[in-house]
């Protein structure tokens, strides 16, 4: 019964660290739009 919970969880993490690695090269990026 935890098997799925745990995927999903995994699944969220990796779209969470992918929005992280967006925000941060955006970051890097200069401000002017």
């Amino acid at each position: 019964m935890d098997e799925p919970f745990q995927a999903g969880r995994q699944d969220l993490a990796g779209k969470y660290t992918n929005i992280a690695e967006q925000f941060n090269q955006a970051d890097r990026r200069p401000t002017l739009d």
